[in-house]
């Protein structure tokens, strides 16, 4: 997130399997963002520090990593299925920096962009 613009997931997509072929699979892309809590839309958002862009949050569904030996997606730690719950939880309303990370999906419907917390720290 150059500049505090956010990526255009399906042209990373692209540009990926354009340089690698079918040999590897991109599962997905998982950021670290820094940025000031705020409310979009009635939800909970995070303003990316360096910009005006407004990510949206969610839970965590899944994660990108992946377990070689099981031949599955790894699985999410509580703590790492409870964050986002956690998050809003002590939110008070006010401004509050924090570091979000987790899975940057694209919703299906108008291309907004989702972060789904996996993980977050307050920032100073």
């Amino acid at each position: 997130m150059k500049d505090g613009r956010l990526p255009e997931l399906k042209s990373w997509a692209r540009t990926f399997r354009d340089h690698v072929g079918e040999a590897f699979v991109l599962r997905g892309v998982e950021v670290t963002v820094d940025g000031v809590l705020a409310e979009d839309d009635g939800r909970l958002g995070l303003r990316v520090s360096g910009g005006d862009a407004v990510l949206r949050l969610a839970a965590l569904e899944g994660k990108v990593q992946w377990d070689v030996a099981g031949k599955r997606e790894e699985p999410a730690s509580e703590a790492e299925r409870d964050a986002y719950k956690n998050l809003g939880v002590t939110w008070k309303g006010k401004p509050r920096r924090v570091r979000l990370t987790g899975p940057l999906r694209e919703a299906d419907k108008g291309g907004v962009l989702i972060l789904h917390v996996r993980e977050y720290a307050d920032r100073p």
